[in-house]
């Protein structure tokens, strides 16, 4: 379900077209451990919407997305 993410919003701006905005605007929407999460099972999840003929993908705020969290970057490096 769409409901289930927590960094990704997403709207229809007509019948076939899923907007989906990676929100997390006050890191330039930089991916965290969730994020990087929601990004390997939202594609799942679009596949099985009949409804989504095209998908758009776009940041919230200033940045479409400024790539890994520093931390969480640093956290898979050393781990």
């Amino acid at each position: 379900h769409y409901d289930d993410f927590a960094h990704l919003r997403f709207e229809r701006p007509s019948p076939s077209v899923l907007l989906i905005t990676i929100d997390r605007p006050e890191v330039l929407n930089a991916a965290n451990e969730r994020l990087h999460r929601e990004f390997s099972e939202v594609w799942r999840v679009v596949d099985r919407d009949d409804s989504v003929a095209v998908l758009v993908i776009t940041g919230a705020g200033n940045a479409f997305s400024a790539g890994g969290d520093r931390g969480t970057v640093e956290k898979m490096t050393t781990d």
